[in-house]
């Protein structure tokens, strides 16, 4: 049977813009994100215990998992930007030093962490699983 063409669901101008401002919405995001953990760590610094210290943990973990989440969606659109020839006379050098398989596995760990502790992921996975997750409770 012969495979079925697929059909695009907007023009090129519009592909070309969606991606465009995904690279602007996602970079903006990171940013952002950036800010709210640096924020979030500095007045956990100075939580004394109790309820308030308990909430900003949490509040560093999520914050630290939207982070990860656009970092990836930067990557993702970034990708999809080059292909349409968009951003060429951008040096992205910086971006370029981190590691894409590691914001991936990040990104996968956080939001399967359950499949991590009900043993479902690969030896390998697991290893890298528990140290992030042990860098990670240092930091909160």
């Amino acid at each position: 049977m012969a495979k079925k063409a697929v059909e695009p669901i907007m023009s090129e101008d519009a592909e070309r813009f969606m991606a465009f401002a995904g690279v602007i919405q996602w970079a903006y995001a990171v940013v952002e994100q950036g800010k709210r953990i640096e924020a979030a760590v500095r007045e956990r610094i100075g939580a004394r215990g109790g309820n308030r210290a308990i909430t900003l943990r949490c509040q560093i973990q999520t914050e630290c998992h939207l982070f990860v989440i656009a970092a990836w969606q930067m990557i993702k659109h970034r990708e999809w930007a080059g292909r349409l020839g968009l951003f060429e006379a951008v040096d992205f050098r910086d971006l370029d030093g981190f590691s894409q398989d590691n914001i991936r596995d990040l990104r996968n760990m956080r939001e399967h962490v359950d499949e991590y502790f009900q043993g479902a992921v690969t030896t390998k996975t697991a290893g890298e699983f528990k140290r992030q997750s042990t860098v990670l409770m240092r930091v909160h």
